[in-house]
């Protein structure tokens, strides 16, 4: 069962940085999948004009699938719930970037050159990682950890990481 941990932060905190990093140290003995939000449907997914992003084009569902990688795509909105429901036992550790209804523990991702934290993502957080002793002023009450500090951060994980199937009870 797969144990699940989200990061938030503001843009360019670092929280893609960070779980490249965190995933980096547990994916030789983890299986890991990385959710990424894409609430502004920004993400672009295929080159223009291959067969695959004609398909879509068209309205079709599309399947891509090598010996090293699969993808679907498809037009249909499914839930994230629904979606992780369907991964139960696929994986060790599932990393969520963004989706901030989905309650989970949360990392909070703040450097000072990114514009601090803010208030709405400290709502979110369970710890927080810094880049600066600064921006630990007024934040009293989380624990916090510094952004370089992966043997710590990975250690919070594996502690305060919830179990997916008890968050999708919640």
């Amino acid at each position: 069962m797969p144990k699940v941990v989200g990061f938030c932060g503001i843009s360019n905190s670092g929280k893609t940085t960070l779980i490249e990093k965190v995933t980096k140290a547990l994916i030789d003995k983890h299986k890991i999948l990385c959710i990424k939000h894409d609430p502004k449907n920004k993400a672009t997914f295929d080159t223009q004009g291959k067969d695959s992003a004609r398909f879509f084009a068209l309205g079709a569902d599309v399947f891509i699938a090598s010996d090293k990688k699969n993808a679907l795509f498809s037009h249909q909105h499914k839930s994230l719930i629904s979606h992780l429901a369907s991964l139960q036992d696929e994986y060790d550790y599932i990393f969520i970037e963004g989706y901030k209804d989905f309650v989970c523990p949360r990392i909070c991702v703040a450097r000072s050159d990114a514009g601090g934290i803010v208030q709405d993502e400290l709502k979110l957080a369970s710890i927080i990682v810094v880049d600066d002793v600064l921006l630990k002023k007024g934040k009293e009450g989380y624990e916090m950890l510094h952004i370089e500090d992966i043997y710590n951060i990975v250690s919070w994980i594996q502690k305060e990481a919830k179990e997916l199937k008890e968050l999708l009870k919640e």
